[in-house]
């Protein structure tokens, strides 16, 4: 083989090798490039997936926490409002005793009801400024002590019992105050007329017993008297409701606002005889 020929295949043979070993050392290059890269991103995924799981165990630690506080409020709050229940259920009790106590304190104002109870109003106011009358009424009238004349009638029970409770209970209250200023009034020589009239007083009831509209129409008022017993069973019958946690229904609410405009009206007319009630 000549010589230029040996050179040729010489420098073929090293082109090729030199070809291969640039195609080896291409691939190799790349593949450490793609695995250093890859690398990188692995790491990259590692800390994002331990900083996500760091953050999901904060999160769910500090949910944990707020769950905790939250149970821990509730638990005071439901705590608070049975004790408020409680405390509220407790001074409900209270007033409808120191109400049916007022009643009670109202015994020498029904007394003198009782002894009203036979009197004509007109009839006997004709004869004012008789010495005798006088006499008389003023013995029915010193029937309630001065003592009771001052007492404060449970006025601070209000916000604590139902509406229809208080209602009956002003009602009473008013009615048998306001007989004992017809008598107030007989003995005086009659000095305010209001206190003779009737009218507001025979609303009063009609609101009160509406089942006794027609005996209270057809009779003359001394015979209005009869008629507080049953308001005293209207308002036991409240108290018991009462005490056995019953709510008051609508019919009620609104029977126990038309009695209390009633009643207003008729303690306007003892206002105006100077009594305070």
């Amino acid at each position: 083989m000549s010589p230029a020929l040996q050179s040729l295949f010489i420098t073929l043979g090293v082109n090729v090798l030199f070809g291969i070993g640039l195609f080896i050392a291409r691939n190799w290059l790349k593949a450490r490039i793609e695995r250093g890269v890859q690398h990188k991103f692995n790491e990259k995924i590692e800390h994002l997936r331990s900083d996500l799981r760091n953050s999901e165990e904060a999160l769910k630690k500090e949910l944990r926490e707020r769950e905790a506080e939250l149970s821990m409020l509730r638990a005071n709050v439901l705590s608070g409002a049975s004790n408020h229940r409680g405390l509220l259920d407790k001074r409900r009790f209270e007033a409808v005793e120191r109400i049916w106590m007022a009643i009670t304190k109202l015994a020498p104002y029904y007394s003198v009801a009782s002894m009203m109870a036979p009197v004509d109003i007109e009839e006997t106011s004709k004869r004012k400024g008789d010495p005798r009358i006088s006499e008389v009424f003023r013995t029915i009238t010193q029937q309630v002590p001065d003592s009771v004349r001052s007492e404060d009638f449970a006025t601070a029970e209000r916000p604590f019992v139902s509406e229809i409770l208080w209602a009956y209970f002003s009602a009473y209250k008013s009615i048998v105050i306001f007989t004992y200023l017809q008598a107030k009034e007989l003995e005086n020589g009659i000095k305010s007329e209001s206190i003779l009239n009737t009218r507001r007083l025979k609303t009063l009831l009609t609101k009160t017993l509406p089942h006794m509209s027609s005996f209270i129409d057809e009779n003359t008022p001394n015979s209005y008297y009869y008629m507080l017993e049953q308001i005293e069973e209207l308002l036991l019958s409240e108290i018991r409701k009462t005490l056995g946690g019953l709510d008051t229904d609508k019919d009620s609410i609104a029977r126990a606002k038309e009695i209390m405009a009633a009643t207003k009206h008729v303690d306007a007319d003892m206002r105006i005889d100077g009594t305070e009630i």
